[in-house]
């Protein structure tokens, strides 16, 4: 009996673990496309800034 409440605790662990990996790992991916927009938005500040055109 115990053995199987461990064995169960254990699953929704793995489970609770996976699922928090997933999400982690969207986060991240999230994280990065920011960042690609935030340096792609200061370059084009900076292009504005110099008075230089748009590419």
């Amino acid at each position: 009996m115990l053995a199987s409440h461990l064995d169960r605790s254990v699953a929704e662990d793995v489970r609770h673990s996976i699922a928090l990996t997933i999400g982690l790992s969207s986060l991240e991916v999230e994280r990065s496309r920011a960042r690609a927009a935030i340096t792609a938005l200061e370059a084009e500040a900076d292009h504005l800034r110099d008075g230089a055109p748009r590419a």
